[in-house]
């Protein structure tokens, strides 16, 4: 019986309910009645539940649209970073190249032989002998047994010169061979190579060597001229049996690190 008449009996309460409001309204004497405040607190708490979702989407796009611009940004940068390290590197490398020239041109002014400046344009690095390639032949003038120098000191002997290209024999090859001179005490012997560095043959066991002391060309086979820097004395072994001593010669030039040369060149035929 209560279920059949449940909707009559909610309809009337709230009617009740409302035209009890109204009454209510009727006798006091404030300004805004109950019911109007109830209706604008209720509005308010309404608009602020159904703004607050919109206004963090809001928020929400917003933060997404700066991210997307702030990685947009990071990626243009880190571009012009990598163009300016890359320009950097440019400037660095035309800047050590032309450091090398320098010190070239300064050996050029000390020079009185006819010489020709050169690029290393190879390495034989696997190959048994010590050898290198650079950018100048006979068409340039080079020619067998041409000695091959740096501003630090000598590096080799042309033996193979082509037209364009020549191929060097570095001093630390087993089988170059170079009439030296200690340049102070004047203790003559001959440099070879050992494959990494090099050794003064001949030095006698009364001779005095020191390590440090500077070793240079002595200019008496007129293959290489006198007094170019060939390195310095590392070790001296007189204890080994024999009638001389075992010098070691730690070359002046970093075979590893050869970029340009000069070649000596117009000096008298040689065999």
């Amino acid at each position: 019986m209560i279920r059949r008449f449940r909707t009559p009996i909610i309809l009337v309460l709230i009617g009740g309910f409302f035209l009890f409001l109204a009454v209510y309204n009727i006798h006091r004497e404030e300004p805004t009645s109950f019911l109007r405040k109830l209706i604008v607190e209720g509005a308010v708490k309404l608009r602020y539940l159904l703004d607050y979702p919109l206004k963090s989407a809001k928020e929400a796009w917003q933060k997404y649209i700066f991210l997307v611009g702030v990685t947009e940004e990071n990626k243009r940068l880190k571009k012009e970073i990598d163009r300016l390290l890359a320009q950097v590197a440019n400037y660095r490398e035309a800047y050590e190249e032309n450091k090398r020239l320098r010190n070239l041109l300064k050996l050029d002014e000390e020079l009185r032989l006819k010489h020709l400046t050169a690029r290393v344009i190879g390495m034989e690095r696997k190959s048994p002998v010590k050898a290198m390639i650079i950018n100048r032949g006979s068409s340039h003038g080079v020619k067998r047994n041409d000695p091959v120098i740096t501003d630090r000191g000598l590096v080799g002997r042309v033996i193979e010169p082509s037209w364009q290209v020549s191929r060097v024999l570095l001093i630390i090859d087993e089988t170059s061979c170079i009439d030296a001179i200690l340049q102070t005490n004047r203790v003559q012997g001959i440099v070879q190579g050992t494959g990494r560095g090099c050794s003064i043959k001949y030095v006698g066991k009364t001779d005095e060597v020191k390590v440090g002391e500077a070793v240079v060309t002595a200019g008496i086979s007129h293959v290489f001229p006198k007094g170019l820097l060939i390195g310095y004395v590392s070790r001296v072994d007189w204890r080994e049996g024999g009638m001389f001593k075992k010098v070691e010669v730690e070359p002046a030039v970093d075979f590893s690190r050869l970029e340009e040369v000069m070649v000596i060149i117009g000096q008298d035929e040689r065999k």
